[in-house]
């Protein structure tokens, strides 16, 4: 019952619960790793924005052609930056005249047949329609083969000019799960996330007071398939392990699938929840109240409110600041 830090310090524990969280997967694509940025935390997201705006100053004053943005994914996190690079695209012709009408041409690639596979094949078409209707080219069936500092290269051939790649094609569990699995001989997936009970435990045996939750954790559902590895599942999976330990006998861990949003752009979003099909303007006004819901204090959501309005707007050009 003790944990080792890399530091040298050791730390006893009564219950040890463990939720590292996910690392970008690269599928052992090459190039993945050297040239494409991740979006998997704000720093992560602060760079990219300032990469992007350095690019379109580069290019405007070296009198190029619009800078090309490829986002490797369609899941939620790909459709979503892809909207809101190309909503960006729509102002900033202002700030980058040199540059055209759209100074961003922004390039969307998916390895399945459809975009948000967690969505109705129906509402993943009107995502695909929103997006192009933004002007970003969506490809599907498209496999990524390799990446450069300058190209996409796709199985089949084609090579996508990208002067910044994004990568959000999938997440994996932490490198802790390694460590974890190898130390303890627990089980683990290729994804490496670890394979845990109803009681959210990896080794009840072994180990009965260590529970892994999160990302990290692989709770395989009655068709043998683990859970996605989204915020919900954590969150359920939190205080799950909360009534846990304060009640040993609780009844096991369900997840309850409260549903799927992705917001594409001002004022379009999809939403699918209980067999329930939105798009639209409504389905982006059920995406902004849940993210209102989940904020603490009435202080701080009246703030958001006022943010969100003060953006919708204006345009808030604080977005194009350039901060690392």
């Amino acid at each position: 019952n003790r944990v080792l830090l890399t530091s040298g310090q050791r730390l006893d524990y009564d219950q040890l619960l463990i939720a590292a969280g996910s690392v970008t997967a690269d599928f052992g694509v090459k190039g993945v790793s050297e040239f494409t940025l991740g979006m998997k935390s704000i720093d992560e997201a602060l760079v990219i924005r300032s990469k992007v705006m350095r690019a379109l100053e580069n290019a405007a004053r070296e009198g190029q052609q619009p800078v090309s943005i490829v986002i490797v994914g369609g899941g939620p996190t790909g459709v979503e930056l892809a909207g809101a690079l190309a909503e960006l695209s729509r102002v900033l012709h202002k700030d980058f005249p040199e540059l055209g009408p759209a100074p961003l041409r922004v390039t969307l690639v998916e390895a399945a047949e459809y975009l948000l596979s967690m969505f109705p094949k129906s509402l993943s078409e009107i995502a695909r329609r929103d997006l192009k209707r933004r002007g970003v080219t969506v490809l599907t069936n498209a496999q990524v083969a390799e990446v450069t500092k300058q190209d996409v290269a796709l199985k089949g051939g084609r090579l996508l000019d990208s002067e910044l790649t994004i990568w959000t094609a999938g997440v994996k569990g932490s490198p802790l799960s390694n460590l974890i699995t190898t130390r303890m001989d627990l089980q683990s997936r290729r994804d490496e996330r670890v394979i845990v009970d109803e009681q959210l435990r990896p080794a009840a045996e072994k180990f009965p007071n260590v529970f892994v939750i999160g990302d990290m954790a692989a709770y395989l559902t009655e068709d043998e398939k683990p859970l996605p590895m989204v915020a919900p599942v954590a969150m359920q999976m939190g205080r799950q392990v909360a009534k846990f330990i304060s009640d040993p006998n609780a009844a096991g861990f369900k997840y309850r699938d409260k549903g799927s949003m992705a917001t594409i752009g001002r004022s379009d979003a999809v939403v699918y929840a209980n067999g329930l099909k939105l798009s639209g303007f409504i389905a982006w006004l059920a995406w902004l109240g849940l993210h209102l819901a989940y904020l603490l204090g009435g202080r701080n959501k009246l703030q958001v409110v006022i943010d969100w309005a003060w953006n919708y707007l204006t345009y808030d050009r604080t977005a194009r600041q350039i901060l690392r």
